[in-house]
């Protein structure tokens, strides 16, 4: 099996549902990929809290 993302062969795989697709990626791929959204979860929530937002 192929990583999505980096495009080596390996024998364990994770699916993940990306923007409406979902992706297979290798183990690295999918802690890189992991840690990108919780990046991205905190940038949004400093952001409401700069703005004073509170839905």
């Amino acid at each position: 099996m192929e990583c999505a993302e980096c495009g080596e062969e390996t024998d364990e795989l994770f699916r993940v549902k990306d923007r409406g697709k979902t992706r297979t990626l290798c183990e690295d791929c999918h802690e890189r990929w992991a840690e990108q959204r919780e990046i991205e979860a905190e940038a949004g929530r400093a952001m409401r809290d700069m703005m004073e937002y509170k839905g």
